[in-house]
């Protein structure tokens, strides 16, 4: 029930329900949510961000096992505001995994998994190392998103560099922020905190 204003909040933005999303859009999607399994549906609805390597601090990452089938690093609040020039963070939406890379974030750790800095140029053709050990932490951190959280056994990752169309829908995918007409879910919960009182004072 404590989720429930969250999920509410993040439907409203989603194009199953948008007013300005196409109708061929909003079926598409409508379909694809009710033939999911529950855990899948409510990740395409409110999208898990995981803070993988921050530079400059000491990470979850530096500490994990390798062959440790159960860790997850820290989820942080799906929010725009809550991501850092300097982080790498990992987003699972259901259908796809994203990895996005901060405009400064560390380029040694970025080349220990991926070989090199992403671009727009350069993405579709960058995939993660298995020669380094973080590469293959990395990997176990997906295998066990992946075996824990969806029913396929492989979800598709995109890889998003910095200032690029991908980072543009990579964002969008921050249900918790203000959306054009919709409130941030902060705000939602104000304004629902508003109702119930105002409701109460009139019966």
């Amino acid at each position: 029930l404590k989720l429930l204003p969250l999920f509410t909040s993040c439907l409203l933005k989603h194009n199953v329900v948008k007013k300005d999303a196409l109708h061929d859009l909003k079926v598409y999607n409508l379909i694809k949510l009710l033939s999911m399994p529950i855990i899948s549906s409510l990740l395409f609805v409110y999208p898990v961000m995981y803070l993988i390597y921050m530079k400059g601090r000491h990470n979850e990452i530096d500490y994990m096992d390798v062959d440790d089938e159960n860790f997850l690093p820290r989820a942080i609040p799906t929010s725009a505001e809550k991501i850092y020039s300097s982080g790498i963070y990992l987003l699972d939406c259901s259908t796809h995994l994203y990895l996005y890379f901060g405009y400064h974030c560390d380029q040694d750790f970025t080349a220990d998994i991926i070989g090199d800095m992403p671009t727009e140029q350069n993405c579709y053709q960058l995939i993660i190392l298995d020669n380094s050990t973080n590469a293959k932490k990395l990997q176990r951190i997906i295998a066990n998103i992946t075996r824990i959280h969806h029913f396929n056994n492989y979800v598709p990752l995109v890889v998003v560099p910095p200032k690029s169309s991908l980072e543009e829908h990579f964002i969008s995918l921050c249900v918790e922020d203000k959306v054009e007409k919709e409130y941030s879910y902060v705000n939602f919960l104000c304004f629902i905190h508003k109702l119930v009182h105002k409701k109460i004072e009139e019966s």
